[in-house]
């Protein structure tokens, strides 16, 4: 993600979504990863299954980026979340982003 993505994310998000967007700028290398991961398999709802241990999710649970979706019956070692429930805007543009991205390597 380029810097005129980060600009392009910022007009074009609510002001109320700002404050999740630096949330995600102040994470570490690895939870930025991690929640690019999930970004990019995130369905249309806002919702992906992540196979892998809570553990590696307890500060993104913190920062309320992903919340777990309590409908879905788990199977071994599979999450159900919802991933940055509260920002819709923002999850559209990052899903975009996180999925040209994708194929632009492939």
């Amino acid at each position: 993600m380029g810097t005129s993505d980060k600009e392009h994310i910022l007009q074009s998000i609510p002001n109320r979504e700002k404050e999740t967007y630096y949330r995600l700028t102040k994470l570490n290398i690895k939870e930025k990863h991690l929640m690019w991961e999930l970004i990019r398999n995130t369905n249309i709802e806002g919702v992906t299954v992540y196979r892998g241990t809570k553990e590696n999710l307890h500060h993104l649970f913190l920062l309320q980026l992903v919340t777990t979706n309590p409908l879905y019956k788990t199977k071994g070692g599979e999450i159900s979340l919802f991933i940055l429930r509260d920002t819709p805007y923002l999850l559209r543009l990052l899903r975009k982003i996180a999925r040209r991205d994708r194929e632009d390597k492939t």
